[in-house]
C-alpha cells in the first residue's frame, strides 16, 4: 500500500492520512491504523488514548473512511501534535481490530501543529484548554533522547567487552610465541572492533540530540522543567564521560 500524510486545506494540528490499494489489494472501509518509527532499541507507536509513543502497538482511535478505492484517516491534534520529521511506518488492522498484511512507509517533511492542549483522545474537541505544553513536550523528546542513548551505551559497554577479549586473545597469543592462530585471532580483534566504531557513532549523534535538546528555549525558560532535564542530562553525561575512557582504553 502507497502511504502519504498531507495538511492542505486542514487547520493547524489536523492531518489526513491517505492509503492508497498497490498490486491486488483492497479495502472495505473502518480499517485501522498503527503508527510507528523506528529508535536506537527498536521500534516504538504512537498511542492510542494519549498519543505519546510507547512500546504497544495499539490501533488508534479513528476510522478509514473508503473513498474512491482509498482509505482516509483524519488524525486530530492528540495524534499530529506528537508527530515530527521523519520517516514513519504505517501497519493496516480490519474493521475487527485483527492485523492485515499491510503496510507501508511515509516520510513526513513537516508538521504544522496545534495550539490545542494534546493531552489525550478527545481533548481536541473541548473548550478553554488553554496552549499547548510546548516545555513538557521538548522535555519528553529529551527523555526519550536520553533513554535511547543510554540503551546505546550499554551495548557499547558489551562490545567493548568482547573487543577486549579479542585483544587479550591475540596477546597471549604473542606472547606464548606460538604464530598458529595469530592470524585468526587477530580477525576476530577486527570483527569485534569495527562495530564497536560503528555503535560509538551512532551514540556521537544520540549525545549531539541531547545537548542541543537541553539547550532548547522552551526547556530553559521553564523554571520547573528545567532543572529537571538539567539533572537527567548531567546524570546522562556522566555515563558517557566513563564511556569515552574505556573506548580510549580499548582503542
Amino acid at each position: 500500500m502507497y502511504v502519504t500524510f498531507s495538511q492542505k486545506n486542514l487547520d493547524d494540528g489536523y492531518a489526513l492520512i491517505t492509503i492508497e490499494p498497490e498490486d491486488n489489494e483492497h479495502f472495505f472501509g473502518g480499517e485501522g491504523i498503527v503508527i510507528s518509527r523506528v529508535i536506537a532499541t527498536g521500534e516504538e507507536y504512537l498511542g492510542a488514548d494519549k498519543g505519546v509513543w510507547t512500546g504497544k502497538k495499539e490501533i488508534l482511535k479513528v476510522a478509514g473512511k473508503l473513498e474512491n478505492g482509498r482509505l482516509l484517516f483524519k488524525l486530530e491534534p492528540y495524534y499530529v501534535n506528537n508527530i515530527n520529521k521523519g520517516g514513519y511506518s504505517v501497519y493496516l488492522f480490519d474493521k475487527d481490530g485483527n492485523e492485515t498484511d499491510y503496510s507501508g512507509d511515509v516520510f513526513i517533511n513537516g508538521v504544522r501543529k496545534s495550539q490545542i492542549l494534546s493531552e489525550g483522545f478527545g481533548l481536541s474537541e473541548e473548550t478553554g484548554a488553554g496552549p499547548r505544553d510546548e516545555a513538557r513536550e521538548a522535555f519528553e523528546n529529551v527523555s526519550r533522547l536520553v533513554s535511547d542513548s543510554t540503551a546505546k551505551i550499554d551495548e557499547i559497554n558489551l562490545q567493548i567487552n568482547k573487543t577486549n577479549n579479542a585483544l587479550l586473545t591475540l596477546s597471549d597469543v604473542f606472547s606464548s610465541g606460538n604464530g598458529v592462530t595469530i592470524e585468526h585471532d587477530y580477525t576476530a580483534l577486527a570483527e569485534a572492533l569495527a562495530p564497536l566504531k560503528k555503535k560509538k557513532e551512532e551514540l556521537d549523534k544520540l549525545s549531539a540530540g541531547v545537548r542541543q535538546g537541553i539547550n532548547n528555549s522552551k526547556i530553559a525558560s521553564d523554571s520547573e522543567i528545567f532543572p529537571k532535564a538539567k539533572a537527567m542530562v548531567e546524570e546522562y553525561e556522566a555515563k558517557v564521560q566513563n564511556l569515552e575512557a574505556l573506548f580510549s582504553d580499548v582503542l
